[in-house]
């Protein structure tokens, strides 16, 4: 089971790290990164996930989900 999650994590690598550098190249006061979120929509849009851009009260927030709903889950939450 974990290694077929490491190997969908190494077949998005290449995202990852653009859409990482991405946001580094391009940094933003709290509370307001919105380049950032709107990089990391597009980035997770281009990799295949369905995104839901303004949940919750903020207009940052996002939900991201990829694959189907049977199978193994992984759930992230970051803040950057």
């Amino acid at each position: 089971m974990i290694n077929k999650i490491i190997e969908k994590i190494d077949e998005k690598a290449e995202g990852i790290f653009r859409v990482s550098h991405q946001i580094h190249d391009h940094p933003e006061i709290g509370f307001q990164e919105y380049e950032a979120c709107n990089i990391l929509c597009k980035g997770l849009e281009e990799m295949g996930y369905k995104v839901k851009r303004g949940v919750g009260k903020f207009d940052t927030a996002f939900v991201a989900e990829i694959g189907s709903k049977t199978g193994p889950t992984l759930a992230v939450l970051a803040e950057y």
